[in-house]
């Protein structure tokens, strides 16, 4: 076997080395890539089972802490007269900004608001 042919023969090794381990990084990129993608489908699944079970939360009818009885939106019970508090904060519009608030005065100009 003469010189050119150990060169040639080393150098199809070193190719095929190197073809092999780009060939390795390449599946290793692809399955880090497919876990990506697997994390991110876990977490949008979970988000929109939270976004359900908060629908079906808000959904579910109000009632009455008195007598049980279900309640519309009214603020008192028709069958008892009990006063129903609002779930979550009530917002309310300011008569003289114009802006929208939860408390009882306006967060932008201090009005008490009604």
């Amino acid at each position: 076997m003469g010189l050119f042919d150990r060169i040639g023969e080393k150098l199809n090794e070193k190719v095929r080395e190197t073809v092999e381990q780009k060939i390795d990084e390449g599946i290793d990129r692809a399955v880090d890539k497919a876990t990506d993608t697997d994390a991110i489908e876990e977490r949008i699944q979970e988000r929109m089972d939270e976004r359900r079970e908060a629908k079906e939360a808000s959904d579910a009818a109000r009632r009455c802490p008195n007598c049980g009885k279900e309640v519309p939106e009214d603020p008192f019970c028709p069958e008892c007269g009990t006063r129903i508090e609002p779930e979550g904060p009530v917002e309310r519009k300011c008569p003289n900004c114009g802006s929208v608030s939860s408390g009882k005065f306006c967060s932008k100009c201090g009005t008490k608001l009604e």
